[in-house]
Protein backbone atom coordinates (compact mmCIF):
# COMPACT_ATOMS: atom_id res chain seq x y z
CA UNK A 1 0.00 0.00 0.00
CA UNK A 2 1.61 3.58 -0.77
CA UNK A 3 1.98 6.08 2.35
CA UNK A 4 0.45 9.14 1.84
CA UNK A 5 1.75 12.42 3.42
CA UNK A 6 -0.89 15.32 4.02
CA UNK A 7 -0.88 17.79 6.99
CA UNK A 8 -3.78 17.51 8.74
CA UNK A 9 -6.23 20.45 10.58
CA UNK A 10 -4.23 20.75 13.79
CA UNK A 11 -0.65 21.01 11.93
CA UNK A 12 -2.21 24.02 9.79
CA UNK A 13 -3.14 25.59 12.58
CA UNK A 14 -0.32 25.68 14.60
CA UNK A 15 2.04 26.77 11.65
CA UNK A 16 -0.11 29.59 10.97
CA UNK A 17 -0.81 30.54 14.92
CA UNK A 18 3.28 30.55 14.83
CA UNK A 19 3.72 32.89 11.76
CA UNK A 20 1.21 34.97 13.44
CA UNK A 21 2.61 35.34 16.84
CA UNK A 22 6.26 36.02 14.80
CA UNK A 23 4.57 38.90 12.44
CA UNK A 24 2.94 40.11 15.84
CA UNK A 25 6.21 40.67 17.75
CA UNK A 26 8.24 41.82 14.40
CA UNK A 27 5.54 44.74 14.25
CA UNK A 28 5.69 45.28 18.03
CA UNK A 29 9.27 45.69 17.83
CA UNK A 30 9.35 48.01 14.95
CA UNK A 31 6.84 49.78 16.22
CA UNK A 32 8.43 50.07 19.60
CA UNK A 33 12.00 51.06 17.51
CA UNK A 34 9.84 54.06 16.32
CA UNK A 35 8.69 55.25 19.22
CA UNK A 36 11.95 54.98 21.26
CA UNK A 37 13.83 57.10 17.86
CA UNK A 38 11.02 60.16 18.09
CA UNK A 39 11.84 60.22 22.09
CA UNK A 40 15.36 60.67 21.38
CA UNK A 41 15.38 62.50 18.51
CA UNK A 42 13.04 65.37 20.25
CA UNK A 43 15.35 65.03 23.44
CA UNK A 44 18.26 66.11 21.12
CA UNK A 45 16.14 68.77 19.32
CA UNK A 46 15.61 70.40 22.52
CA UNK A 47 18.95 69.88 24.14
CA UNK A 48 20.17 71.59 20.68
CA UNK A 49 17.85 74.24 20.87
CA UNK A 50 18.41 74.95 24.40
CA UNK A 51 22.38 75.48 23.76
CA UNK A 52 21.93 77.80 20.43
CA UNK A 53 19.69 79.52 22.64
CA UNK A 54 21.97 80.54 25.54
CA UNK A 55 25.27 80.74 23.04
CA UNK A 56 22.80 83.66 21.34
CA UNK A 57 22.55 84.89 24.74
CA UNK A 58 25.68 85.07 25.82
CA UNK A 59 26.89 86.20 22.46
CA UNK A 60 24.52 89.41 22.47
CA UNK A 61 25.34 89.84 26.27
CA UNK A 62 29.23 89.52 25.54
CA UNK A 63 29.00 92.37 22.43
CA UNK A 64 27.26 95.00 24.27
CA UNK A 65 28.99 97.44 25.59
CA UNK A 66 27.03 97.64 28.76
CA UNK A 67 24.23 96.14 31.02
CA UNK A 68 21.48 97.60 32.94
CA UNK A 69 18.45 97.29 34.61
CA UNK A 70 18.98 93.59 35.46
CA UNK A 71 15.70 92.11 36.85
CA UNK A 72 14.50 88.66 37.04
CA UNK A 73 13.41 87.98 33.82
CA UNK A 74 14.62 90.73 31.76
CA UNK A 75 17.91 92.81 30.97
CA UNK A 76 18.81 95.80 28.77
CA UNK A 77 22.06 96.09 27.00
CA UNK A 78 23.99 98.71 24.90
CA UNK A 79 24.29 97.29 21.33
CA UNK A 80 27.00 98.35 19.31
CA UNK A 81 24.57 100.50 17.03
CA UNK A 82 24.54 102.63 20.79
CA UNK A 83 20.94 101.40 21.02
CA UNK A 84 19.88 100.21 24.68
CA UNK A 85 17.32 96.92 23.45
CA UNK A 86 16.21 94.17 25.98
CA UNK A 87 16.17 90.82 26.24
CA UNK A 88 13.57 89.46 27.64
CA UNK A 89 11.35 86.32 28.60
CA UNK A 90 7.66 86.81 27.77
CA UNK A 91 4.75 84.05 28.14
CA UNK A 92 3.39 82.61 24.77
CA UNK A 93 5.80 83.91 22.60
CA UNK A 94 9.47 82.92 24.45
CA UNK A 95 12.74 84.89 24.67
CA UNK A 96 12.53 88.09 23.19
CA UNK A 97 15.32 90.25 21.62
CA UNK A 98 14.99 94.23 21.53
CA UNK A 99 11.38 96.08 21.12
CA UNK A 100 10.15 94.12 18.19
CA UNK A 101 9.51 91.01 19.77
CA UNK A 102 12.11 89.14 17.97
CA UNK A 103 11.54 85.73 19.27
CA UNK A 104 14.92 83.56 20.27
CA UNK A 105 12.92 80.43 20.98
CA UNK A 106 9.58 79.80 21.68
CA UNK A 107 10.49 76.67 23.45
CA UNK A 108 11.71 79.00 26.55
CA UNK A 109 9.26 79.09 29.40
CA UNK A 110 11.04 80.71 31.85
CA UNK A 111 14.37 82.88 31.89
CA UNK A 112 15.68 84.22 35.17
CA UNK A 113 19.34 86.74 35.07
CA UNK A 114 20.90 86.60 38.69
CA UNK A 115 23.59 89.20 39.06
CA UNK A 116 26.26 87.79 41.49
CA UNK A 117 28.31 90.64 41.48
CA UNK A 118 28.84 93.74 39.01
CA UNK A 119 31.10 91.72 37.10
CA UNK A 120 29.10 88.67 36.77
CA UNK A 121 25.76 87.48 35.93
CA UNK A 122 24.55 83.75 35.94
CA UNK A 123 21.59 82.90 33.55
CA UNK A 124 18.95 79.50 34.18
CA UNK A 125 17.49 79.07 31.33
CA UNK A 126 14.14 76.45 31.04
CA UNK A 127 12.89 75.10 27.14
CA UNK A 128 10.23 72.75 27.40
CA UNK A 129 9.00 70.74 24.13
CA UNK A 130 7.14 67.40 23.95
CA UNK A 131 6.05 67.47 27.12
CA UNK A 132 9.77 67.30 28.45
CA UNK A 133 11.44 69.85 30.60
CA UNK A 134 15.61 71.27 29.51
CA UNK A 135 17.14 73.78 32.17
CA UNK A 136 20.78 75.33 31.20
CA UNK A 137 22.38 77.09 34.00
CA UNK A 138 25.70 79.52 32.68
CA UNK A 139 27.76 82.58 33.89
CA UNK A 140 28.54 85.10 32.12
CA UNK A 141 31.00 88.26 33.00
CA UNK A 142 29.82 91.59 32.46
Amino acid sequence: MKEESAYILVEIMLVSLLFSLVVFLLAMMNLTAVELWDFNRNRVNLQREAVITMEMMVDIINQASAVKDITENEMTVLTADGDWEKIYYKEGQGLCWAANNNVLSRKVVSVKFDKESESFLIINLELKSHGKLKKLITGVEL
